[in-house]
């Protein structure tokens, strides 16, 4: 999804009208805090400013809490932490589409049991719940014997063994043998090939507001086993696509997730995707403002080729 998007906090925005995509004029998105001053320079010049809650820091972010018209999130108590605007429970994670990523049939025999993603840094820690996932290795790996594959993708340069952020009992938790590592970015069709080798996939994921690989692992037909606290990501767990855990149930919830049957690829694309989602934001937002025009879908400018190519 970053290939396609880009970084950055702002995002323009462009939409569908009579068949054409084309830039919106005066509508900003703002989906995490503001990182440079020339983004709160174009938030005060622009007319509409709406956001998602793709980052915690966003809804601490005074210059977007100041202007922003309605956000878009995926909380379970949205009026506890976001300001008295329009709301509308929509994340980013719920545009993914089998038309932006790889999808490899899942093969019988697999290799792994789970695979799990996570960032090494502070952020692994505080987001992608990797002290969380440490008190799971006893259960998961001792205790149930399963093999897992962690995938340690760092923004900038892959390192071979995790930061001081862990403790020396993390430490030695995590060099379980039952673990396989992979440090770096993954590119699409390697981590198509992970799901497709892999029983389930494992969320141990805590303040994680739109967790696009939750959504990736569905539309690659992998069941899904999610932390009941996880802030955003919740909504997606169901009889259909896997379980949610908590630290008493895990090994019950492991054995369900191992023993039942999930079709989530089929769920996610009954439900989500990016044609469901754009019309339900311009939808959103036009209730909200008026626009130059009155578009049919709206989304990240980026995603101009997908709004000519999968709306019909």
């Amino acid at each position: 999804m970053i290939n396609i998007q880009g970084p950055g906090s702002l995002k323009k925005m462009s939409g569908r009208f009579n068949g054409e995509v084309c830039r919106i004029p005066d509508l900003l998105f703002a989906r995490k805090h503001l990182t440079h001053p020339k983004e709160s320079r174009n938030i005060k010049n622009t007319k509409h400013l709406f956001s998602f809650v793709s980052s915690p820091q966003i809804y601490k972010d005074k210059i977007v809490i100041g202007k922003t018209k309605g956000w878009c999130h995926a909380l379970r108590e949205p009026d506890k932490l976001l300001t008295k605007v329009p709301k509308i429970f929509l994340p980013e994670s719920d545009f993914m589409d089998p038309g932006f990523i790889a999808f490899r049939p899942r093969e019988k025999h697999k290799q792994y049991d789970f695979f799990y993603y996570t960032l090494n840094s502070r952020a692994g820690i505080n987001n992608k719940g990797l002290k969380v996932f440490c008190d799971c290795i006893s259960i998961l790996c001792n205790d149930m014997k399963l093999k897992g594959l962690v995938i340690v993708y760092f923004p900038n340069v892959p390192r071979r063994k995790f930061l001081s952020n862990l403790d020396s009992n993390d430490r030695r938790r995590i060099e379980n043998s039952n673990l396989t590592f992979v440090w770096g970015k993954l590119n699409d069709s390697q981590m198509a090939k992970i799901a497709s080798q892999s029983k389930f996939g494992f969320f141990p994921n805590t303040v994680d507001n739109s967790p696009r690989t939750i959504s990736e692992a569905m539309i690659r037909d992998v069941p899904i086993l999610v932390n009941e606290e996880i802030h955003g990501g919740w909504h997606y767990v169901n009889e259909q696509t896997g379980q949610l855990f908590n630290k008493k149930n895990l090994a019950q919830k492991v054995s369900l997730i191992m023993k039942n049957q999930y079709s989530p690829r089929d769920y996610f694309i009954k439900n989500y995707g990016f044609e469901r989602s754009s019309r339900k934001l311009a939808e959103f937002i036009q209730s909200i403002v008026t626009l130059d025009k009155k578009y049919s879908h709206i989304y990240f400018k980026n995603y101009e080729k997908f709004m000519r190519e999968m709306i019909l």
